[in-house]
């Protein structure tokens, strides 16, 4: 009678090891978009494409081993996409507002950061308050915590949803704002099947070796392609922040 072939990860650094190798082809995938976007020639959109690869694939493997090393996820996470739900309303309005109404950029860019990780924060701690009340034995905890639930995701949808409709009508005219946000959803993606993918046993087997040696040529890619001239510019002309900044 055969073993069961466990479903988790034999250990933490056998985890990092498998979502390493995963990294490696997810990152050569997520960095097509890139350098298509680059504007540049197919010589220098080559090696924006390989220091894309490099980057893309280090975050990935960082995000899946994350993951990986963490499982079996404790049940108290489910609050997190509620968080992001709840958040993604008032960060929309928040960078359409000052958008519209600083014209000092870096200025701009601070003022957002401070005011989008309170927002976070203050969604999250709603999020986690949500879940908590919805496991409560209390019927009228329960229905307090319906009352948050909805009433949040409502509040975050009249902030949010006009902006993400302007966001799709202005493709034409910004596609790389549109592409930033189809590149990070591709990303995450990607991300959650290498966190959450049960690999062959014949690959499981030469993580140990395969895994060092994935991280290693991403690192090697993003210097080799760096080193060209060019490849920085055309990496940065691929970002949607490029199109932010031009006017500086």
């Amino acid at each position: 009678m055969t073993a069961q072939r466990p479903s988790l990860p034999m250990s933490t650094l056998a985890a990092w090891w498998e979502a390493a190798l995963f990294g490696l082809p997810a990152g050569a995938l997520l960095a097509l978009p890139v350098a298509l976007r680059s504007g540049t020639s197919f010589g220098n959109g080559f090696f924006v494409w390989m220091a894309a690869w490099g980057l893309l694939g280090l975050a990935v493997a960082l995000v899946a081993g994350l993951i990986r090393s963490g499982r079996p996820l404790p049940s108290s996470v489910n609050f997190v996409p509620l968080g992001v739900i709840i958040a993604a309303g008032p960060l929309a309005f928040l960078g359409k507002l000052l958008y519209t109404n600083t014209h000092h950029r870096p200025l701009g860019a601070a003022t957002f950061s401070i005011l989008s990780l309170l927002i976070i924060l203050a969604a999250f701690a709603v999020a986690a308050r949500t879940r908590r009340l919805l496991g409560s034995s209390n019927p009228g905890k329960q229905q307090f915590g319906r009352i948050l639930l909805y009433g949040s995701i409502a509040v975050s949808l009249a902030l949010g949803l006009r902006e993400f409709i302007a966001l799709l009508a202005s493709a034409k005219t910004h596609p790389a704002y549109l592409a930033a946000v189809l590149d990070g959803l591709l990303g995450l993606a990607l991300s959650l099947v290498g966190g959450f993918a049960r690999f062959p046993l014949q690959l499981e087997r030469v993580t140990k070796v395969a895994g060092p040696i994935a991280v290693a040529l991403c690192v090697l890619l993003i210097l080799v392609a760096l080193s060209f001239p060019g490849t920085s510019v055309g990496l940065a002309r691929s970002s949607a922040l490029w199109f932010v900044l031009q006017p500086l």
